[in-house]
């Protein structure tokens, strides 16, 4: 059964697999790539070997898995972590207009789901979302992933891959999506935020304007959400109403996605500055003038309990001839004072991305220097806490750098040798992807 509704409002329509009931959930078959498409932007099959064997052993990585799609071409690779739960899975989105899930444990494809449009957002960090409920085992649910292809929003379910609803949206979409617990948010071209309702996809349940597009994916905790518009000012909403609960305004536009990091918002500006609300009553934290525009995600990974004490390094990605990444040390509360205290650690000039937090060191992505091949970038490891280089070793012919925000400390995930941090993930337009962990970064203290 297909049912189609139209409403009047937006022009909105809902296409749904089945009725709206998780009792008519069906599971989408793996569909048979046609060699021809696949192929046409993908070059050879070849396993790649971005490093040699021996000198990926002398850096301190080694092969956790490969895996390879066969007969496609990828065109998105992306991670959907959770820094609290330490849990993740790696989202590929093919030329062919297929997702596929792949579990980060092991590299083997969980399922697929045959799109059938291009993928909206491709060129952002996350155009992917996951929503992960809280465990219940009074009421069951599903969780689910998020995703716009060309004009149409998608759930999906998460464990499976079966389709749950979609909407086509008529007015222009802006943003990748964000789920809340009720609510997935959209931004639009229309300098609105809106805000289906999951229960009841058939039109938005509530829309806000704002004063320019709103382009970065929204960000939640709880029962608020957060948009951070071009119009340079952060919004925080309650999420089942939309009642506005505050304007932050900062004085250039905010295009990187909010991080909302154990109750504490972190928002990088074109301002050049790194802001740090708290997220649940908007205090100011904290401000860091960064000297450059912040346009990406900031990256937040806990570090080693030191001495009883939990910290975290927040990395922030500055842009222009005097970026590189930044560090900034997160730790407790200050005495007398509802503040969180943050300080400046270290900046690593012309460095691109963090790639993967290791056991006390970090690995950097950095240009390769002229002389190199084309499509040569460097992978450095320095110290975490004083960015002192430890190694580098040149990489050539990936197209894929993941971050990789997972702790590599996380004690119970230890235990259940379930730990997903110091690993570096790399993909290939061919069709592979490759998981590099660090070697032995785990003696018992």
């Amino acid at each position: 059964m297909r049912l189609t509704v139209k409403t009047g409002l937006l022009g909105l329509t809902l296409l749904a697999g089945g009725c709206l009931s998780t009792q008519n959930r069906h599971p989408i078959e793996t569909p048979k790539p046609s060699t021809t498409e696949a192929i046409s932007g993908g070059g050879r099959r070849d396993r790649p070997q971005p490093i040699e064997d021996d000198r990926l052993k002398s850096f301190g990585l080694e092969l956790f898995w490969d895996s390879w799609i066969r007969d496609e071409s990828i065109s998105k690779l992306q991670l959907e972590a959770n820094t609290v739960t330490g849990e993740g899975n790696l989202y590929a989105y093919t030329d062919s207009n297929r997702l596929y899930q792949i579990d980060l444990h092991s590299g083997k494809v969980n399922w697929v789901f045959d799109v059938g449009q291009p993928l909206a957002f491709a060129d952002r960090e996350r155009p992917i979302c996951e929503f992960n409920y809280e465990k219940d085992e009074t009421f069951k649910r599903y969780d689910e992933v998020f995703f716009v292809a060309k004009d149409t929003l998608y759930a999906l379910d998460k464990t499976d891959g079966s389709e749950l609803w979609r909407l086509t949206c008529k007015f222009g979409v802006s943003s990748p999506p964000q789920a809340t617990q009720t609510h997935v948010l959209l931004g639009s071209y229309d300098e609105r935020v809106y805000a289906i309702q999951k229960s009841d996809p058939s039109t938005y349940d509530w829309m806000y304007r704002t004063d320019a597009p709103v382009t970065a994916r929204p960000g939640y905790l709880g029962v608020q959400s957060f948009v951070c518009s071009t119009d340079g000012t952060l919004y925080t909403f309650k999420t089942a109403s939309g009642e506005i609960i505050s304007k932050q305004r900062t004085e250039k536009r905010l295009t990187a996605d909010p991080l909302v990091y154990k109750n504490l918002l972190y928002v990088g500006g074109e301002d050049f500055n790194l802001y740090v609300w708290g997220a649940l009553d908007g205090f100011p934290h904290f401000r860091y003038p960064a000297g450059s525009p912040i346009t990406k995600t900031p990256v937040a990974i806990a570090n080693r309990n030191d001495q009883g004490k939990q910290t975290a390094t927040i990395y922030i990605k500055t842009e222009g001839p005097e970026g590189g990444i930044v560090a900034i040390l997160r730790g407790g509360k200050v005495s007398q004072s509802q503040r969180f205290s943050h300080e400046f650690l270290w900046k690593r000039d012309g460095a691109e991305q963090v790639v993967a937090r290791g056991r006390d060191v970090v690995y950097l992505l950095e240009p390769g220097s002229k002389d190199d091949p084309t499509r040569t970038k460097r992978l450095v490891k320095v110290d975490a806490k004083s960015c002192y280089l430890r190694d580098e070793v040149k990489m050539s012919g990936v197209d894929y750098y993941i971050t990789n925000p997972l702790d590599p400390n996380d004690k119970k995930a230890n235990e259940r040798k379930e730990i997903l941090g110091g690993i570096v993930l790399c993909g290939w337009r061919n069709g592979w992807i490759m998981a590099f962990k660090e070697k032995s970064p785990y003696p018992t203290d």
